[in-house]
């Protein structure tokens, strides 16, 4: 299905580092979630208020977080995608690292409403009705939310996107919240104990702690995270490929985005090329950095000098 998807909206899916190609994978991530999340949120409420049952409603209620959490999704890759301007001469990448951490602010104060909420059924019961109509919808929902786990993920590492890997973090977390509820619906269908209160309690901390850890994540690289190792391996392989390099160092990475990263090093040659000979050179990996790993490229050449044969 994911594939599908990809075929349908995405031209040329593969060209994963090219801004444009990545914003139209944030749009149809979000727009895929607000679908199927708000499908859900509806069904749910009126089955939560139908039954009575806290936990469901709880559940609902995340659902249109959920959908709220893909708009911002959306929006922050249509802003992302933005090229540099005077303002902001390094482009507008890092939107999409703040959308991830506003999605996961969105998620941890949702799981505290939820907590409240269940916290006060607990301490006030009411009566909530089960059918099998409760278990087909639950069941439902839950195989709902492990495909837009699998299809955000799915994206998420297409495209190196923390927002997509935190929205599906948070489906996961839904799915098993939703678990939750459905086991309390069966206690209570099944010997008549109504743990709801209990159920939204589990829930709550389900969406708590996945918006904790989503949060952690999407901090790292907005304070500076140490740069991804394979990426580090890429480019040194490139430069070295070239027999005229001796060595590389200084070796300095800034994010400033998923695929707008400022690449600076110094590489070591020989100081007998020419200038012309060294500038050609250097201009070629220079081009080939930018070319293979998406990133702009600036290099200081430091001469090294050797000792010339007697042949010379």
């Amino acid at each position: 299905m994911t594939r599908l998807l990809v075929r349908l909206f995405i031209k040329e899916g593969d060209k994963t580092g090219d801004p444009d190609v990545r914003q139209v994978y944030g749009v149809l991530s979000g727009g895929v979630g607000i679908a199927c999340n708000l499908l859900l949120f509806l069904g749910k409420l009126v089955l939560g208020f139908v039954t009575g049952a806290i936990s469901i409603v709880a559940d609902a209620v995340n659902n249109l977080s959920d959908a709220g959490s893909s708009i911002i999704t959306l929006l922050g890759f249509k802003m992302a995608g933005k090229p540099a301007d005077h303002g902001h001469p390094y482009g507008h990448g890092r939107i999409e690292y703040l959308s991830a951490l506003f999605i996961s602010v969105a998620i941890i104060l949702m799981g505290v409403e939820l907590l409240k909420s269940s916290a006060e059924r607990i301490l006030n019961p009411a009566e909530t009705s089960v059918s099998l109509v409760v278990f087909v919808i639950l069941i439902a929902s839950i195989l709902v939310k492990l495909w837009m786990f699998l299809f955000n993920r799915k994206l998420g590492q297409r495209i190196n996107s923390s927002a997509m890997e935190a929205t599906a973090l948070d489906s996961i977390s839904d799915s098993l919240a939703t678990l939750v509820v459905l086991i309390g619906m069966a206690i209570n269908y099944f010997t008549g104990y109504d743990l709801d209160g209990y159920m939204g309690v589990i829930v709550a901390a389900f969406i708590l702690i996945t918006g904790i850890k989503s949060a952690k994540d999407s901090v790292q690289p907005l304070i500076g995270a140490p740069p991804d190792e394979g990426f580090v391996e890429k480019i040194h392989r490139i430069v070295m490929s070239h027999p005229e390099i001796r060595g590389m160092h200084e070796l300095l990475i800034h994010d400033y985005g998923p695929a707008h990263a400022d690449v600076s090093l110094h590489v070591e040659m020989s100081s007998q090329l020419d200038m012309v000979t060294a500038h050609e050179i250097i201009t070629s990996i220079e081009d080939e950095l930018k070319s293979q790993c998406h990133c702009d490229v600036t290099i200081h050449i430091d001469p090294v000098v050797e000792e010339k044969t007697k042949d010379q």
